[in-house]
Parts: structure tokens; sequence; C-alpha cells
């Protein structure tokens, strides 16, 4: 049996800020190579094309950091893309808000280093935000692919980028995933449920 990860309860916001009033796409994490922040600006760039005002912002800091900054410097994307470090719980919260798409590049490393079941989808959903996600590792877990978002190779920054425009042409689509994912953290992420099914566990295997 898996418990669910479950969320404090001031991250169980269950925002329903209408999505017309958002835009933009989030990334939240810590800026090393699986969580694929490289991949995910490179195929923004492919976004910008059809889309040359909408921003992607990401949250995080880490041994990255650097390299992401040569790379928006190089694709030309200084006015597109904005990273901010060490923000507060108050700036996090209104970027959830903000935004209407989350997008995670998570991959396997060479070495086999992947992604368990990250948090940040589960945040994503308790503010009304679908996510795209990598395929490998423990994102599975939490993104319900067609139901919830979308579990693609990031590796193929073409497929990426395509899956982040599907979103953005589509509102309907973005809006009635959105809502699957709040009910989905609602329903499964409370800690008070998890706690109950830990509990029904243990008794299960001391009976």
């Amino acid at each position: 049996n898996v418990i669910p990860t479950p969320l404090h309860d001031e991250k169980l916001i269950q925002n329903e800020k209408n999505l017309a009033e958002r835009k933009g796409v989030l990334s939240v994490g810590r800026l090393i190579r699986r969580k694929g922040f490289d991949l995910l600006i490179k195929s923004f760039y492919e976004v910008n094309k059809k889309y040359p005002d909408l921003m992607l912002t990401i949250i995080g800091d880490g041994p990255e950091k650097d390299h992401l900054y040569n790379l928006i410097k190089r694709l030309s994307l200084e006015s597109n893309v904005d990273i901010y470090s060490n923000v507060t719980s108050d700036f996090l919260t209104k970027q959830y808000m903000d935004n209407e798409l989350f997008v995670l590049g998570n991959h396997m490393l060479e070495n086999g280093d992947c992604e368990g079941a990250p948090n940040v989808f589960i945040e994503a959903g308790a503010y009304g935000m679908p996510s795209a996600g990598g395929r490998e590792g423990g994102a599975s877990d939490v993104v319900e692919h067609g139901e919830t978002g979308f579990l693609i190779d990031p590796k193929d920054t073409k497929v990426l980028a395509a899956t982040i425009l599907d979103f953005i042409d589509n509102k309907d689509k973005l809006e009635s995933m959105g809502k699957k994912a709040m009910l989905k953290v609602k329903n499964n992420h409370d800690k008070r449920l998890a706690g109950k099914k830990f509990r029904e566990y243990i008794y299960e295997c001391i009976e």
C-alpha cells in the first residue's frame, strides 16, 4: 500500500481563481540537472515563437543556476524567462495563483538518478493548475496522464513545447484538467486522510 504524500493545510488552498485571469508558465524546484530546467527553457524558446509575450517563471536555487542564466541569454529569452531564488512563501503562493500551467522537465540521468514523486505537482494542483512533467521516476504517482496533466519525455524538447502549446491553445482543456487536479489533491493529499490510511494499514499488519 502506498500513502499519497500529504500537504500541510496552508498549502491546500483550493484556490478557484478564474483561469482567464491567469497567464504564464511556472516551474519550481532545486536547480539541478534531473529537474530539466534547461530542457524547459529550450522548449519555451519554441513556445515564444507563437506567444512572444508569454512568461516562464522559475523558482529555485542550485548548482545549475549560472548555466540556466547563460542559456536564457544565448536564446535571447531575458524578457520572457525569470528565475527567482530564496523567495518568501507569499511570493511563491502568488506565483501559483497567477500562472496558468505548471511544468517540470524531470528526467532520468545517465547514472539512473531521477525524481521521486515531486510535491510541486501536488502544490500546483492545489491551486487549480494542470501539470506537464516527465514520465520517468515517480511523477506518475501524482500526475494522472490525460486527466490532471500530461507525462511526456522532456528530453524531446519539441514534444515538451508542443505539450505546453496544447494547453495554452486550449483554455477549456486547461481549466478542466486544473479542476481535476484540484479535486485529486483535495481527495488524496489531505494530511488527515493520509493519517487515517496509515493507521488502517498498520492495523492490517498487526492483526
